[in-house]
């Protein structure tokens, strides 16, 4: 009796171990590319959306990368071809040209090294550029006109005085 209460205790155990290593295989066997982000300064990096963009065309698909670094594209999302990936990690660049070739039935694997980016500003988006700049919501409102044509990172580096903007159209 006792050895059955061993047996069954160890593979409850196993059952509870081994399942995320079994779907990390099916993931892997179901994927057409993955790989891993990281960075000298944080390691593994969770939350980057990596980019895949096949040559010659302007589709792009995305996907985030795990709390280990992980990501994975879906076979069904993409086609066997070369891909040029890229990133969107604020702070961070791709260390150097990030490329894979998916082929049928295995799955590519593309790691991807990223270094501190010399160029904070020009990866902010309207959304952050409005939230660091000063003044009241309603102030800060008439921003919103400038950002049909570009981004607010041109506004924020402009070298007009407050005369100068009244010239502006």
């Amino acid at each position: 009796m006792r050895n059955k209460l061993i047996l069954a205790l160890a593979a409850t155990a196993a059952a509870m171990v081994f399942p995320p290593l079994i779907d990390a295989v099916q993931a892997e066997e179901q994927s057409a590319l993955t790989g891993i982000v990281s960075s000298d300064a944080e390691g593994k990096m969770e939350g980057v959306v990596v980019t895949a963009r096949r040559a010659k065309s302007i589709v792009q698909v995305s996907v985030t990368t795990d709390a280990e670094g992980r990501y994975s594209f879906p076979r069904d999302r993409l086609e066997p071809g070369a891909y040029t990936l890229d990133i969107r990690a604020v702070g961070y660049d791709i260390g150097s040209p990030a490329k894979a070739a998916v082929a049928n039935g295995k799955a590519a694997t593309a790691d991807i090294k990223l270094k501190k980016t010399k160029n904070l500003a020009g990866q902010l988006s309207n959304a952050e550029w409005m939230m660091s700049f000063p003044g009241t919501e309603d102030q800060k409102a008439e921003l919103l006109n400038c950002v049909g044509c570009h981004t607010l990172e041109r506004v924020a580096r402009s070298t007009h005085d407050a005369d100068e903007w009244t010239h502006v159209t």
